[in-house]
């Protein structure tokens, strides 16, 4: 149930980035919430090659590292698309630039 309370505020809040920037909100929401999971496959897979034989016992471990690591490439990649898209706003506003009269 709180992974699905998750994946609605993930979608959610980059939906609203996206929209807020005039970018596929949808897309991006989707992206979003495929980052989340993205961080909970990568910790459980690199724990599951460090760890091989002791990783049947660390299932708990890795559920709630999987939550922190998947919040946490979330909020890295909120942040990345974020300074991303408003530091193009900011460029785009300057007519002196050659790449925009062309």
């Amino acid at each position: 149930m709180l992974g699905l309370i998750a994946i609605y505020f993930v979608g959610k809040y980059f939906h609203e980035l996206a929209n807020h920037h005039q970018r596929n909100k949808w897309g991006f929401a989707f992206a979003g919430v495929g980052v989340y999971f993205g961080g909970q496959i990568a910790l459980g897979a690199l724990i599951a090659i460090l760890y091989p034989e002791s990783f049947d016992d660390m299932t708990i471990a890795v559920n709630v590292g999987g939550l922190f690591v998947g919040a946490l490439a979330t909020v890295a990649f909120y942040s990345y698309l974020k300074h991303k898209w408003e530091n193009a706003a900011e460029v785009s506003e300057n007519p002196d630039i050659l790449d925009d009269i062309i």
